[in-house]
């Protein structure tokens, strides 16, 4: 037997054992990463969906804001969908007529904390026959001098809204008509429900300009 003309068969053997192992620990990693959940996040939206559909007048003409859908994220899409399915029931009621959508540039030079303001002005120039406005990505936090110079109708405000600043003052100055907000007190830690209606309850507060006030600020 000559043993010299196998080593070169056995050392491919062996790296080829090597390479396969490697895939398959690749492979292996690949299936147990973690996937986002964002049931939670789609779960407001859908309920702000609903609620529009609900509330607003037969006919009403809306603007929708959400996220530029080129951003690569699954908690942006996962919005966007929840929203669908909330008010894709009663869209045929409405007419949408504009989809703003904000790139991430865009909200770094808005006042960080949700709708830049120059989105949500430009919407009332550019759609002064709006009815309302619905936005998946919070409300602007106007100056002073922005809200004495808005016209004198403005379209009622929708928003999901996940942080608290401000959002009294946007109902007070007439900007804000309902918002959706996570709720305050504790959460039960168990396992969260599968119907949307319920994790909604779960996480989120239905703040509407009447009962507004037993906000904090």
């Amino acid at each position: 037997m000559n043993l010299g003309a196998q080593k070169p068969l056995v050392t491919g053997i062996c790296i080829a054992a090597i390479v396969i192992s490697i895939l398959s620990l690749f492979l292996t990693q690949c299936e147990r990463s973690p996937k986002i959940d964002v049931s939670r996040q789609a779960a407001a939206t859908e309920g702000l969906g609903k609620r529009l559909g609900q509330e607003l007048p037969e006919g009403s003409k809306l603007v929708l804001v959400m996220m530029d859908s080129s951003v690569d994220s699954p908690v942006f899409r996962g919005q966007t969908q929840g929203f669908n399915r909330g008010f894709g029931p009663y869209e045929g009621k409405f007419k949408i007529v504009g989809r703003v959508t904000v790139k991430i540039d865009d909200m770094s030079r808005g006042t960080g904390a949700g709708m830049p303001n120059k989105v949500y002005l430009d919407i009332l120039k550019q759609y002064p026959d709006a009815d309302a406005v619905a936005s998946l990505i919070g409300i602007p936090l106007l100056t002073d001098q922005e809200i004495d110079q808005l016209p004198a109708n403005v379209p009622r405000l929708y928003a999901v809204i996940l942080y608290g600043v401000g959002v009294k003052r946007a109902f007070e100055e007439g900007i804000l008509s309902a918002a959706i907000l996570p709720k305050i007190e504790r959460i039960n830690p168990e396992g969260d429900p599968q119907d949307a209606d319920a994790l909604f309850d779960k996480y989120y507060r239905y703040i509407t300009e009447q009962n507004y006030e037993s906000l904090a600020s």
